[in-house]
């Protein structure tokens, strides 16, 4: 399987193997055999389709034919390889007030997320924070919700299953001056590397869906609040782990830590 015309990995130091190419010698892909996210960019025409789909999507009142999608400020657009889903990380200066604070809101905030394939979209949401807290650690997280333009009775219920709760003051829930519910996950602490007591020939990390990734000769890591593991090989490369794993196999006489 080829990766989309005009996207990236997602940044694995040895390259993201596919069913048909193999992992590295000494290493492996950074998640799946093919990785849910690829980075791409504004105005990519697959999430273009899926913005122009989305409740939120922007409308001109001249009828101007939509090219871009993400607004200003500095973005992040993941897509999936076929298409099928779309997720925009933004870093910009929000006009919104956090009623806590009587600051603007802070952090990195998820201007738009549309999943119309079969991964689940808590795990594509977990997976997301991770590759977020990787570029912008110690970051707060947060989004909007029109909960009268979405299906569920739980509105961002699969945030909630990612771990991401409703912005509060006491029981009430927060919104913006139109109404829109605010959602956010907590900054991640800067996790703290630990040295290997003594290195690990090998480490697997099981997943649901039956993949899985396999380390060699593992010497450092460190695991971040959300469960997402950073991981350092003899050989100086760095990966990370998003959370949602179940199952860690570990091929060392004793408990490394």
């Amino acid at each position: 399987m080829n990766k989309p015309e005009g996207q990236t990995n997602c940044g694995s130091s040895q390259g993201c193997a596919t069913n048909d190419t193999p992992a590295p010698e000494g290493g492996t892909h950074c998640y799946r055999a093919v990785p849910h996210w690829w980075l791409t960019k504004d105005g990519d025409a697959k999430c273009l389709e899926l913005y122009e789909r989305h409740y939120s999507a922007y409308q001109y009142a001249d009828g101007r034919e939509r090219k871009l999608f993400c607004g200003p400020g500095f973005k992040l657009v993941l897509r999936t390889d076929t298409g099928n889903a779309f997720f925009v990380w933004r870093k910009f200066i929000d006009a919104c007030i956090d009623e806590r604070t009587g600051q603007r809101q802070s952090g990195i905030n998820c201007a738009a997320f549309r999943n119309e394939g079969t991964v689940l979209s808590s795990r594509l949401i977990r997976e997301a924070d991770a590759i977020a807290d990787f570029i912008w650690p110690g970051e707060r997280h947060y989004t909007y919700i029109n909960e009268k333009r979405v299906k569920s009775k739980l509105p961002g219920e699969c945030f909630r299953r990612a771990l991401w709760r409703y912005v509060r003051v006491g029981k009430r829930r927060l919104r913006t001056k139109s109404g829109l519910l605010i959602m956010e996950k907590e900054a991640s602490k800067t996790p703290e590397f630990v040295d290997l007591a003594e290195a690990e020939k090998l480490r697997v990390y099981r997943f649901e869906d039956g993949t899985k990734v396999e380390l060699k000769d593992v010497r450092r890591i460190a695991v971040s609040d959300s469960g997402t593991h950073r991981v350092e090989t003899g050989d100086g490369r760095k990966h990370i782990i998003p959370t949602g794993w179940n199952h860690i196999e570990l091929d060392v006489p004793t408990w490394t830590f």
